[in-house]
């Protein structure tokens, strides 16, 4: 699971809850996680294509609606059994509080809807909790957008509007038949995607959009190129500085930068030969990364000097206790606030340990490590800033009970 702070455009800030099949916000006004699935929405329209209104039909009642591809769907259960089927998809749109299927095939009856409920269409990820998720998050000269892909699934994303968008072929352009990719990130106005999946699989290139535009990957100065020295797929795209690091599943390390001219980013290996023990086991410190490695825990700053980082015993123990089946599974999370790192790391398919780094930027000497077992299994960190408009004399403190100004710390 993910969960990320969004901030759209306008300002307005989302906490988004990314799971392994569904996507939601959540509303601070109502306490409650609002569902953004991808078709997501009130379903009451199915209409043969050319569609008369015979071959319209409101479906009420408990029925299952599953998409079973980009091209098909399935009705089941529905309150006139001679509606279930497999329908071809011609197209469908969101609108006016539903979707709007058009599909090929006649519809044997038609079902009157008035006053009946509603049901809903989702187009979920098929991914598990070993398909990691990945998002990204920028501007461009058509909007404020919040990317995610799981490596299987087409992409999607969200401007703060309805329900996700897939993103596919139908709004991008893009050299082959896109179909997904591992990781992705934004460096100077640019989408980056990596661990690409086309018509064939190229899960060692990378793939940048048009400054400007997102959703161009062949015009203007987007371009592609196959990362040198890769070992093994590409992992993960994430910042250090000014640069993008790529962490491959096969253990190298490669630099990549933008430099604006002719050859617009250039690569450079880093290292081989350390692989990460998931493709999220870091914490992110701006100019440096921790890596959480099978080896133990690393320092890397974008220079060919990696070094070792944390107590000998606690690099021992994780060792011991990581379970490989599971690893994919590890992640690290940044508390900037109170500069502290948290590594989680699986020990059985249902339970991990919660390592805490507590470092000093200034010294790294001085960092501490302590591990923790919780009960419950975390599955993701993130933050929100749901009280972002506080002001000292003009709002009351969280428990509503003294104004700012009376308040003793």
């Amino acid at each position: 699971m993910l969960t990320e702070e969004f901030i759209t455009y306008d300002g307005t800030k989302w906490l988004m809850v990314i799971t392994t099949t569904r996507d939601y916000y959540y509303d601070g006004t109502t306490d409650t996680h609002v569902e953004i699935t991808a078709g997501y929405g009130t379903v009451t329209d199915f209409v043969k294509n050319g569609g008369a209104q015979d071959d319209t039909i409101d479906i009420t009642g408990n029925f299952t609606l599953i998409y079973t591809a980009a091209t098909n769907i399935v009705i089941t259960g529905s309150t006139t059994a001679g509606n279930d089927g497999t329908y071809t998809v011609v197209s469908s749109s969101f609108g006016g509080g539903k979707t709007t299927v058009i599909v090929e095939e006649e519809l044997d009856t038609t079902e009157a809807g008035a006053g009946s409920s509603a049901t809903k269409a989702r187009q979920e990820r098929t991914g598990t909790e070993l398909n990691t998720v990945d998002f990204a998050q920028g501007t461009d000269s058509s909007g404020t957008y919040f990317f995610t892909t799981n490596g299987l699934d087409f992409p999607r994303f969200w401007n703060g509007a309805n329900t996700m968008v897939i993103f596919n072929d139908a709004l991008i352009t893009f050299v082959g038949a896109f179909v997904s990719c591992k990781t992705m990130e934004i460096l100077n106005g640019y989408l980056i995607l990596g661990g690409i999946y086309t018509s064939s699989e190229e899960y060692r290139t990378v793939a940048w959009s048009d400054s400007t535009d997102f959703f161009e990957f062949t015009a203007g100065n987007a371009g592609s190129s196959l990362v040198p020295g890769s070992i093994g797929d590409i992992w993960k795209l994430t910042r250090l500085s000014d640069r993008i690091t790529i962490y491959t599943q096969g253990g190298s390390v490669h630099i990549m930068t933008h430099i604006g001219q002719a050859i617009l980013f250039a690569f450079d290996t880093i290292f081989t030969g350390l692989a990460l023990v998931g493709p999220n086991a870091f914490v992110n410190l701006g100019a440096f990364h921790v890596l959480l490695a099978s080896e133990g825990f690393f320092i890397f700053d974008g220079t060919r000097l990696l070094r070792p980082y944390g107590e000998k015993l606690i690099s021992r123990f994780i060792k011991e206790n990581l379970e490989p089946e599971y690893a994919i599974r590890a992640f690290g999370f940044n508390d900037v606030p109170n500069s502290n790192g948290y590594f989680i790391v699986p020990t059985t398919e249902t339970e991990s340990l919660t390592v805490l780094l507590a470092y000093n930027l200034g010294d790294f000497r001085q960092s501490t490590w302590t591990i923790y077992d919780y009960t419950d299994r975390p599955t993701s960190f993130g933050y929100y800033s749901r009280h972002d408009d506080l002001t000292w004399n003009g709002q009351e403190t969280l428990d509503n009970t003294l104004s700012w100004d009376d308040f003793t710390f």
